[in-house]
């Protein structure tokens, strides 16, 4: 009977909005405080986050969604990626070159005659990212994994201070993600899309009465709340994230 009472409450639109608006708020509130103060920073690196190609992730879930058909890319990582190329583009018009560094994780099946190794960087490439400047990652499967595979590739290991990147990621895990490359000395300035909330002041306000009503797409984007919650534990478990106390 629990069990289904607690099936029942995280089915309701209202629990999904609420758990968003308060997983998104603080995120979305610091972003924008830097935006002034980070306009004119120059950065090494522009790393976007993937939706993670392997079943063992635990995140996969989260960042697994609806494919293209035509060039394996999915709905979320595709929009990603143009933000990324916008971000290139402006700090090319500030006199600046960064890499673009794209984690896809492993694909251990290809639908056949797509890659998306390809289709990124076409994708990439069409919106003004010159071709050199893009790096696919295949291997990071969560935030720690591309967080070295993005360390290795920069070499931030061997400077003295902390590397200025952006990180584009969806803004449920953005702050997971935003740790998990400090504490590998990194210079984060977070960039989250994929929001699911857009009433984040006001107060929580019911749209209709359908928010009342269980459904499964509500379920989806529970878990997916409830799964960076555990995940975020794990990696403060793992000593994982530079300062757990900001998570």
């Amino acid at each position: 009977m629990a069990a289904l009472l607690i099936l029942l409450v995280s089915s309701l639109p209202v629990t999904a909005y609420l758990l968003t608006a308060q997983s998104e708020q603080r995120p979305l509130l610091e972003t924008r405080g830097q935006q002034e103060v980070t306009a004119a920073r120059g950065v090494e690196a522009i790393v976007v986050l993937g939706d993670g190609g392997s079943p063992t992730d635990p995140t996969y879930r989260i960042r697994s969604q609806l494919s293209s058909g035509e060039d394996g890319i999915s709905v979320g990582q595709r929009s990603r990626l143009f933000y990324a190329a916008q971000l290139y583009s402006s700090q090319q018009a500030r006199g600046n070159d960064p890499l673009v560094i794209v984690s896809v994780g492993p694909r251990p099946v290809e639908q056949e005659g797509i890659s998306e190794t390809s289709s990124v960087t076409n994708l990439l490439t069409a919106n003004g990212v010159p071709e050199d400047r893009i790096r696919i990652d295949l291997e990071g499967v969560d935030p720690r994994t591309s967080a070295v595979v993005s360390q290795r590739l920069l070499a931030s290991n061997d400077s003295p201070t902390r590397v200025p990147i952006m990180i584009v990621a969806p803004v449920i895990n953005i702050r997971r993600v935003s740790s998990s490359f400090a504490k590998l000395n990194f210079d984060v300035i977070p960039r989250p899309t994929d929001f699911y909330v857009f009433q984040l002041q006001g107060g929580l306000r019911l749209a209709a009465a359908s928010d009342l009503i269980p459904n499964v797409e509500a379920l989806v984007i529970t878990t997916r709340v409830v799964d960076e919650y555990l995940a975020t534990v794990y990696y403060f478990l793992r000593g994982w994230l530079v300062d757990p106390l900001t998570v």
